[in-house]
């Protein structure tokens, strides 16, 4: 916590986005194991009151919000650099990638043996021989075994192998190039699938497919980093401070509004990150951020620890609430928003509190919370 405090490099509204982020995200996680999301939400939707449903949604879009508040931070952080400085680029994967593969791979071998003491687990079902070779694959990233939640780990480990490349393109090309390629990856990523829901929720047959991927151009995460980058630049600077609190109340309720009027249906949509409501809440949301971070100074103690804890509790929660959820089926039916916030609050708390603890030792803090000295 005294480095932390004492660093005056650190952005603090940086340190309170990377706090609501992680919070954010045991959120989603929570709410997947306490609702229908991915199935059965038109059953759910006519077995409760619209009430239920608006705050469920409201839950649901504010637990998408924190993949893309991370990688509009890596974007504000990393994009600016100088990767043309000589060492740069080495001491980028020396520093920052090999550090998070180390990390990743580490926590990969301890979540699946965590799963191997559940009953349906590879170990248990298939025996000792097929439990070591997918431990192995596991590790490998190959024929993965282990928490959906993990497949943010491949994706950032993915994009920061072409962060000097998309920075120096910045510098050399401006930001004109990059805003057209970002728009089109916008239009084939988001927009035009997000009209293909809402036809598919009308019943219609009627399609828009492109015969543009944006796999050929570039992931469409990128687009968040370039917004972070954008952001922490001033490029919505000439917009008010009520225009940007309007953007956030009004992205967000408009997604809420879309997440509700599909539960009402049979498609069992439900918003990803890939939705231009969540691209343009998280947007609106990060300006807001970068404006009026500084007025939570009173809270700078937590809000410290627990962006210097994000990293290790993005891992731990998972760990400690897929246990607890264990429990949780066989005491019963435990009323939605009740399983929400046991889940919540006791695995993100949990999570925060071991990792504060654990951080002491260095192994803990080097090896698997890639937490500062």
């Amino acid at each position: 916590m005294s480095t932390l405090q004492n660093n005056p490099q650190r952005v603090y509204w940086i340190d309170v986005a990377r706090g609501l982020a992680i919070l954010s995200i045991t959120c989603c996680h929570a709410a997947t194991r306490s609702f229908a999301i991915y199935e059965g939400t038109l059953l759910e939707f006519q077995s409760h009151s619209l009430v239920f449903s608006i705050l469920k949604a409201c839950l649901y879009i504010f637990s998408r919000l924190g993949v893309p508040l991370f990688l509009m931070i890596t974007g504000a952080l990393m994009l600016p650099r100088d990767y043309e400085r000589k060492g740069a680029v080495e001491k980028l994967y020396q520093n920052n990638w090999l550090p998070i593969l180390r990390t990743t791979v580490i926590w990969f071998g301890i979540m699946y043996l965590y799963l191997s003491l559940f009953h349906d687990s590879v170990l248990r079902t298939q025996g000792v021989g097929k439990g070591i070779l997918k431990f192995f694959e596991t590790l490998l990233f190959v024929n993965q075994q282990s928490f959906a939640s993990m497949w943010y780990m491949p994706m950032i480990l993915s994009l920061y192998l072409l962060l000097p490349i998309m920075a120096v393109g910045l510098q050399h090309f401006g930001d004109k190039y990059f805003y057209a390629l970002s728009g089109l990856a916008v239009l084939l990523a988001m927009v035009l699938p997000n009209f293909n829901a809402l036809f598919a929720h009308l019943g219609t047959e009627f399609r828009l497919y492109s015969s543009l991927s944006v796999g050929n151009l570039f992931s469409v995460f990128w687009v968040y980093l370039f917004f972070g980058y954008w952001v922490r630049r001033g490029k919505l600077d000439r917009l008010s401070d009520g225009g940007v609190l309007a953007g956030v109340f009004l992205s967000f309720a408009a997604t809420v509004a879309f997440q509700v009027w599909v539960y009402s249906g049979p498609t069992d949509y439900d918003v990803q990150y890939q939705d231009i409501g969540i691209l343009l809440t998280a947007l609106f949301l990060f300006e807001l951020l970068r404006r009026k971070g500084e007025e939570f100074r009173g809270l700078e103690k937590p809000v410290l620890s627990l962006s210097a804890c994000a990293f290790g509790i993005f891992f731990l929660h998972i760990c400690l609430m897929h246990g607890l959820n264990q429990v949780l089926k066989h005491v019963g039916d435990v009323p939605y928003f009740s399983r929400f916030f046991l889940l919540e609050v006791l695995s993100f708390g949990g999570s925060w509190l071991l990792v504060s603890l654990t951080s002491r030792w260095k192994f803990f803090r080097k090896y698997l919370y890639m937490m500062e000295k």
